[in-house]
């Protein structure tokens, strides 16, 4: 009778440690899966990670193209600029000659 009581006792303790190590196997089926959820996580944080640096540098080598148009468009302003002066002193030099020469005419026309 001992020995179907132990042989009880020990049943119980084999069932009740297989169910223990279900619990384990599930627990673990299911950090697996938690992580491989993490790690695709990464992954996909990763990938996006380098497609923004991918952006970053074009939006870097964009700028600079603005900035290079920029300072030609300045550089060419400053040109006109100079030329918009020198067409001015012209036009005062030319008004003045206009000036004179009808001043000339008006001159003219009295003596005549």
């Amino acid at each position: 009778m001992k020995f179907q009581e132990e042989n009880k006792l020990l049943l119980s303790e084999v069932k009740s440690c297989r169910s223990a190590l279900e619990e384990g196997m599930v627990e673990k089926e299911n950090m697996k899966k938690v992580f491989d959820e993490e790690k695709n996580k990464v992954e996909k944080l990763e990938l996006l990670i380098a497609e923004l640096q991918e952006v970053g540098v074009k939006r870097d080598a964009d700028l600079g193209q603005v900035k290079s148009d920029r300072d030609k468009v300045v550089e060419n302003e400053k040109k006109l600029e100079g030329h918009v002066n020198v067409l001015r002193k012209e036009n005062y030099v030319l008004q003045i000659e206009l000036l004179e020469a009808r001043k000339e005419v008006e001159d003219l026309m009295l003596i005549l």
